[in-house]
């Protein structure tokens, strides 16, 4: 009894699938052979009957299929309104969580940058204090594979004793990848001056196998995928945010425009901690 009952509730569950095409057979096998039945039927009127019936039978099952297609149209049609409402949804929950949680925090915590008189020290400590924890935010809001092992930097725009530009890492959540860049003629250098000059990003999904402009595949690296955006204020630059992972996938394009938000923040920071704008 039971193989029976287990039978049973397969062929139901298969039901959708080969109801309605079997309809369809059914109604183009008696379109096909009504015609042929009223043909030979000639003055018999129970095979007229039956040819007729035949066909009527076939426009019906033809109807049916139209009709369930166009109600299969309409409910994959609304389902795809529903998955975007859900979407949107997802999405502006998302963005309150960060404006509550994140961004509302760390404008609280600029204030006690902007407080301090322009370039003293204490302005320079507090922006200090921002930066670390503007970095520690903007980990937590992009990373998101657990295990991973991930970092966010900070590397300001200065000049060397020789007057060459260079991006000298200031703060990171754990060890910047290097100490600085050299803003030279050479191809990373390049790469970095136009992104800065953009204002600009890198987004490298894996530097193995897609390495950005100017990767120097030589050096070895402890991480698989990273993000650099360039740190503008009042559209000049001051510096580059970074952000890297172990793990591929850890990182995608949507993180681009959050990075660039916690860059621009810490910029207008690091600006207001120094004695002039350079």
């Amino acid at each position: 009894m039971g193989v029976f009952e287990n039978l049973g509730s397969k062929l139901g569950a298969k039901g959708d699938e080969w109801l309605y095409p079997g309809l369809a057979c059914l109604g183009i096998l008696a379109a096909a052979i009504g015609p042929v039945v009223i043909s030979i039927a000639d003055e018999n009127l129970p095979a007229l009957r039956i040819g007729w019936i035949l066909v009527i039978v076939g426009a019906i099952a033809a109807c049916i299929m139209v009709l369930k297609g166009k109600s299969k149209q309409d409910h994959e049609l609304e389902q795809a309104k529903q998955d975007l409402l859900e979407a949107e949804v997802d999405a502006r929950e998302q963005l309150l969580v960060l404006t509550e949680d994140t961004v509302t925090p760390l404008v609280a915590s600029m204030h006690e940058v902007l407080e301090k008189s322009r370039g003293t020290r204490r302005a320079q400590s507090e922006a200090r204090v921002f930066r670390a924890n503007a970095l520690h935010a903007l980990l937590g809001t992009v990373t998101r594979i657990a295990g991973a092992v991930a970092t966010a930097n900070y590397f300001a725009l200065e000049s060397d004793d020789s007057g060459q530009a260079v991006l000298v890492a200031k703060a990171s959540t754990a060890t910047p990848p290097r100490e600085r860049f050299v803003l030279d003629e050479s191809a990373t250098g390049l790469a970095l001056q136009e992104m800065l000059d953009g204002p600009g990003y890198t987004f490298c999904a894996d530097v193995d196998t897609v390495p950005p402009p100017g990767w120097d595949a030589s050096k070895a690296r402890k991480y698989k995928t990273f993000i650099s955006v360039a740190a503008q204020y009042a559209g000049r630059p001051v510096g580059m945010v970074t952000v890297d992972s172990t793990a591929l996938g850890d990182l995608d394009e949507g993180d681009v425009r959050v990075a660039g938000l916690f860059a621009t923040l810490i910029a207008m920071t690091d600006i207001y901690s120094k004695k002039s704008v350079p």
